[in-house]
């Protein structure tokens, strides 16, 4: 016996799916979590517009209404882009999922 000196454990590593799976998971997470970020900034800043063109008054009122309601379908529009493309994020990867289980069968 030798007790003086330790030997270090050996550890086999377990390659299952989940663990291989486990990064390209976080990826998409970080990236799902930034377009969310991206589509949250846009959404406040379409409230701050609309804030501001109802609290509008007098001959502003008359004025700039239309370039803020304008200014708000745009960013009504970037929204929709953002929350398709956030959507296709998720589609592809629910795809791929898919696309493995089936070829391991």
């Amino acid at each position: 016996m030798n007790f003086g000196k330790t030997q270090p454990l050996k550890v086999k590593r377990d390659e299952s799916a989940e663990t291989t799976a486990y990064p390209k998971l976080l990826k998409i997470y970080k990236e799902l979590n930034r377009q969310n970020g991206i589509i949250f900034d846009a959404e406040r800043e379409r409230n701050d517009l609309k804030l501001e063109r109802d609290s509008l008054k007098g001959f502003a009122k008359l004025t700039k209404k239309g370039e803020l309601q304008n200014r708000i379908d745009r960013k009504n529009e970037e929204i929709e882009l953002l929350k398709v493309g956030l959507s296709g994020i998720a589609l592809s990867v629910r795809l791929k999922r898919d696309t493995s289980v089936t070829l391991k069968r």
